[in-house]
């Protein structure tokens, strides 16, 4: 039993092409809303993704720059945090990292000056005074023998070995 009778005629027709419409434009507001949240994902990843190194006067090799890219996304994966490498001739710009709470290591080459910025919470789990020993003691015989990448290398290695052992015992490092 109908409570309305059905519509027939032009008026029918004219419903049937509302129905369309109305149902072409919402999925067009679907799909803008859709394509806005994939863009904002994207901008998302670079601020806080994976990470990544920025080597501007192209001083690793390509196995080098592949390795620190995959050393990154590792990084991430085990942390939760992005790992940003800069290795620059001149003091590296540690202003995204700031703002994105990235983990940032910066090479500056030409003084031989090393820059770690860490977010809050990992840079409790690491300690001042690690933080501090990086540029003050690790670095420094490197960039005398010009070997930084070495440093580098052993840098990252003692960073992920640091964090491991701070997470394990659950508490705060000294």
């Amino acid at each position: 039993m109908r409570l309305l009778p059905a519509r027939s005629g032009p008026a029918a027709e004219e419903t049937r092409g509302r129905r369309f419409l109305r149902l072409a434009l919402a999925c067009c507001l679907l799909a803008c809303a859709v394509w806005g949240m994939g863009l904002n994902g994207e901008r998302q990843g670079r601020f806080r993704g994976e990470g990544g190194s920025v080597d501007d006067a192209g001083f690793l090799s390509p196995e080098q720059e592949e390795s620190v890219r995959e050393y990154c996304a590792r990084f991430f994966k085990a942390y939760g945090v992005a790992l940003r490498i800069q290795i620059r001739n001149g003091p590296p710009d540690d202003s995204r990292a700031r703002a994105g709470g990235q983990v940032f290591l910066g090479l500056n080459l030409k003084d031989s000056r090393v820059l770690l910025y860490a977010p809050p919470l990992v840079r409790v789990a690491l300690g001042e005074e690690f933080i501090l020993s990086l540029s003050r003691d690790h670095f420094p015989p490197y960039f005398a023998r010009g070997d930084w990448a070495e440093g580098l290398a052993g840098a990252l290695s003692l960073l992920a070995v640091r964090l491991d052992a701070t997470l394990l015992k659950g508490e705060k490092a000294p």
